[in-house]
This record gives C-alpha cells, sequence and structure tokens, in this order.
C-alpha cells in the first residue's frame, strides 16, 4: 500500500502545531525546564566508547528528540526557542556517528526507534534526503522482519506511524484494524489497569495524532468518545497516585482527543507546574526524595536525570498547550468514563461475600482498630478535587463522614465522580481497608459511576476461602514477634470490607 506524506494528513485547524500559548504560570517553567534539558545534553548522548553501546541506551536521544520536534513548533521565549534547537543539532551530530549506521543496520530488534529518529532529524531539516531513501529501501527489503503480521498490534502501530510520518510507503495494517487490537480497542478498568497499561493508552492516541500535533485521525465517533473518557478517568485516577509522567502525557492526549475543558484538567495542570523542582526539572515516578537526601552530592545529578528527564521532557510539553479560559461549574471529569454494562452476577457475588465476612468475623477476635473518626466534607468542587491530592487518614475521615452523615447535597454529584476513582486507586496500591471505606461512601451517591462496579469486582476477588479478605503473608511476616496475624491484619481488613459490602447491598443500586 501506498502512504500520504506527512503534509497531506489532518493538522489542527489554521495551525501546524497544536501550542499557542502557555497557561498561566506556564512559559516560565517551560522556559526553566529546557534550561535543564539543554543543560543535561551530554547525559543525553553520552560519549560512546569503540563497541557500540546496548541499543536500549539511546532511547534518551530518541525521547529527547520527539520533544524538541514537538516543541519546536511551540510558541517560546527565545532562549527557550534556542534550547530546542540545540537539542536537535545534538541529535543530528549523535546521528552522524558510525556507531549509530551499525545499529541501524545490525540491531534489527530496534530498528523502527533508529529510524524515528533519522525519521525525526529528516522532519526537522536536519538530515540529507538520502537519508529517507536509504529508509525506504530498508522497508522495501523488509529489514528487521518490519511486515510480520505475528507482531504485536501495539508495537505494527508505532511503526506505522513512525513509516507515515516519514512518508515511506508500507504493508502494514491500517489503523482501525490495529486499533481494535490494542489497550483502548476494550474498555480500561481503573482499578486493575497497570502502568504500562496506561502508557499504552497514551502511546496509541499519540501514533494517531502524531504526538497530538494532529487531531486523531481515523477513529470513528463512537470510538473517540470512549477514548475520551477512558483518558479523563485516567487523568484522574494518576493525578491520585502523583504520577506526574502519566499525568503530562494524559494531558497531551486531551488535546489530541480535542476534547472539552473540565475542572479535572484545570487541577491537573495546576498540580503539575507544582510540581516542578529548584533547578527546573519535574520528578518522575522514581524520583524519591528520601533517596536525594541520602544521596552524596556528587551522585544527585546522574540520579535525577534517570528519573526525571522523560518527566521533563513531557511536561514541558504539556505546560505549552492553550487550553483556553477554565473550565465552568458543572462536572468535574468531561466526558465521563465509558458505560460499561453490569455484571448480573456482581449483586449476588457481593451477598454471599458479605455472609462468609461475616461467619469469618463472628469466630475471630474482636475488631481492634477504632473507628475512624469522621472529618471535614469538601465544600465546593475545588474541596472535591483536592481529595485526589489528600493523604489517607483525611481520605478516611471523609468517607467516614460521608458514611455518617451522607453528601452535602451541592457536591454529591461531584463526589460520585470523585470517590470511586479514589477507590480505585486505593485498590491499585492494594490498601483494600482504604478502597473498602471509601466504596462504602460511594453507597448513596448518584449517578453511579461504572467504576463504582468495577472497584467492587476487584474488592470480592480478594476474600479468601475463609471469609477473610486480602492476601497478607508478607505484611504478617513482618510483624513484632508473638503478634497474632489474625488479630492485627485479617480481622481489620475483613471488618472493613465487610462494612462496604453492607452500605452497597442495602441500595437498589445493587440489585441488578
Amino acid at each position: 500500500m501506498t502512504t500520504a506524506p506527512p503534509s497531506a494528513l489532518p493538522r489542527w485547524s489554521g495551525a501546524a502545531a497544536p501550542a499557542a500559548r502557555s497557561p498561566q504560570g506556564g512559559a516560565p517553567a517551560v522556559a526553566r525546564a529546557l534550561a535543564w534539558v539543554a543543560g543535561a545534553l551530554d547525559r543525553f548522548d553520552p560519549p560512546e566508547p569503540d563497541r557500540p553501546t546496548p541499543a536500549t541506551a539511546s532511547a534518551p536521544l530518541l525521547e529527547l528528540c520527539v520533544a524538541a520536534r514537538w516543541l519546536s513548533h511551540a510558541e517560546l521565549d527565545p532562549e527557550s526557542r534556542a534550547a530546542v534547537e540545540r537539542c536537535l543539532d545534538r541529535a543530528a551530530l549523535a546521528v552522524a556517528r558510525p556507531t549509530l549506521r551499525h545499529k541501524l543496520f545490525r540491531s534489527t530488534g530496534f530498528f523502527q526507534y533508529y529510524a524515528w529518529l533519522l525519521v525525526l532529524l529528516l522532519e526537522t531539516g536536519r538530515l540529507p534526503e538520502d537519508e529517507r531513501a536509504a529508509l525506504q529501501r530498508l522497508v522495501d527489503l523488509d529489514h528487521a522482519d518490519l511486515h510480520n503480521p505475528s507482531h504485536p498490534a501495539h508495537g505494527l502501530m508505532e511503526l506505522r506511524y513512525i513509516l507515515d510520518l516519514g512518508g515511506l510507503r508500507h504493508r502494514l495494517p491500517g489503523y482501525q484494524e490495529l486499533y481494535a487490537a490494542d489497550v483502548l480497542g476494550a474498555p480500561v478498568n481503573p482499578a486493575r489497569v497497570s502502568e504500562f497499561e496506561a502508557y499504552a493508552v497514551t502511546h496509541v492516541v499519540f501514533y494517531l495524532s502524531d504526538m497530538a500535533m494532529r487531531p486523531v485521525h481515523t477513529l470513528t465517533a463512537d470510538r473517540r468518545a470512549t477514548a475520551s473518557g477512558t483518558v479523563e478517568q485516567l487523568l484522574a485516577l494518576f493525578l491520585a497516585a502523583g504520577h506526574w509522567d502519566l499525568v503530562a502525557e494524559l494531558l497531551l492526549c486531551r488535546r489530541a482527543l480535542d476534547m472539552p475543558p473540565s475542572p479535572l484538567a484545570d487541577h491537573a495542570r495546576d498540580r503539575l507546574l507544582a510540581q516542578q523542582l529548584p533547578d527546573g526539572s519535574f520528578p518522575g515516578p522514581h524520583y524519591l526524595p528520601a533517596a536525594v537526601r541520602a544521596l552524596p552530592p556528587d551522585q544527585y545529578a546522574d540520579y535525577a536525570f534517570q528519573r526525571c528527564y522523560h518527566t521533563t521532557l513531557v511536561a514541558a510539553m504539556a505546560l505549552t498547550l492553550d487550553e483556553g479560559p477554565r473550565a465552568d461549574a458543572g462536572p468535574l471529569l468531561r466526558p465521563a468514563a465509558p458505560p460499561r454494562p453490569a455484571d448480573p452476577r456482581l449483586a449476588e457475588y457481593a451477598r454471599e461475600s458479605l455472609s462468609r465476612a461475616r461467619a469469618f468475623l463472628a469466630a475471630a477476635p474482636a475488631d481492634p482498630a477504632p473507628p475512624v473518626a469522621p472529618g471535614p466534607l469538601p465544600a465546593d468542587p475545588a474541596g472535591v478535587l483536592a481529595l485526589l491530592d489528600a493523604d489517607r487518614d483525611h481520605l478516611l475521615a471523609v468517607a467516614a463522614a460521608l458514611t455518617a452523615a451522607g453528601p452535602p447535597p451541592a457536591q454529591a454529584a461531584r463526589l460520585a465522580e470523585i470517590l470511586p476513582i479514589l477507590a480505585c486507586s486505593a485498590l491499585r496500591s492494594y490498601d483494600l481497608p482504604l478502597a473498602a471505606a471509601l466504596l462504602a461512601a460511594c453507597a448513596p451517591l448518584t449517578p453511579r459511576s461504572p467504576a463504582v462496579d468495577r472497584a467492587l469486582a476487584s474488592l470480592l476477588a480478594q476474600q479468601q476461602p475463609d471469609g477473610s479478605f486480602g492476601a497478607y503473608a508478607r505484611e504478617a511476616s513482618r510483624l513484632p514477634a508473638g503478634t497474632d496475624p489474625a488479630t492485627s491484619v485479617h480481622v481489620p481488613v475483613t471488618a472493613a470490607c465487610a462494612r462496604a459490602l453492607a452500605a452497597l447491598t442495602a441500595t437498589t443500586a445493587l440489585a441488578v
């Protein structure tokens, strides 16, 4: 099949790039981030030994080039634009080395990443056109077994995007076919979605939108709506987890999908902006302040680069987006999560599990955990969104207040959006007591979020043959000598789960 050159693909109407001006405070943050990136170029492109380095060692350079090409279309101050140009120039110097040519022709398992690097530099005018012809020859000859249909759909979609961006002919399946077989082709479970699956979601959107530089194309209206709801739900979920790398990528996905402004997205941008470190970088998911404090000063730069460079790149991209006016009052998530038909067995499982949990508790020692004191309830939409940033004790206190007194009428619908996401976040970290408390607080809330049923099903799956909840052998093995695991772990966890099941089975919403 033939592929249209990149100039024939749709772009944002009236402009060749998605960015026009940064949100309030975004421009200085982007400038500081790019200054940090420019100062770390020797780490993006370290000197190579005589023997070629492993293929994976070039990942930071490729990711730098992806971001720099994107940012070259953004509206930046002169110093930041010069930093972006230096990044692209450094990548072009790296590509000119014989060692990279060695990898292109001999590291066949990573061919598409080296091809991607060449395509990006061709797109930014830093390589001669004969490099495109050389790539076309490799594709025509099926170098690296490129057209093997047994490759995973995600990898084939990535490869198709790279070749399409480079205007290269190929015989790969179409985007619609690959989309149906990829992670976004089916509903995403927020209670069980892994970090890997969340990145797969963002990357599918990126491949369909040229890294959010063009509107997502080839999707039907139904698939676009489902993808948008999934992205919004994941944004809330990973905002609650403090995963700033995915928060930035999901904000870019919102732009690619042309999603409407939402209070959640406004809050996510504000929170992302607040994470910038004093040196201008943004902390990645493996950046640990406690580890930083223990590091000798001469080791910090290497530690920070490995854990911050990617988040700094995607944060700089996300903070250049012009999202227009802040969202008005109304739903916090826009659009809402995609609907999912209720499992008719869920109510039956919940009632049966509650009966077994009560039998376990009746034969066990009394629950030693004291009741959680109710805390103040959020009084406005900003307070509801702030629950995504709250610590565990605060969430338990809010859940206790909601269970005791019910939700404040003015915020009930917004709490119905956020609490199920928080319950799913607790399940992802295997905090069953917190998940149970939040699910109990969800019982009277309407409209019922599909995330409630997904969280409930995940909680029910943790019931053990004896009726208790949770697989806590590892935690039990760390208890002080002489401590009874049943009293210290299994009873409190099971009691919390039983309270949640009692609250949920008492509502008509579970009578499916």
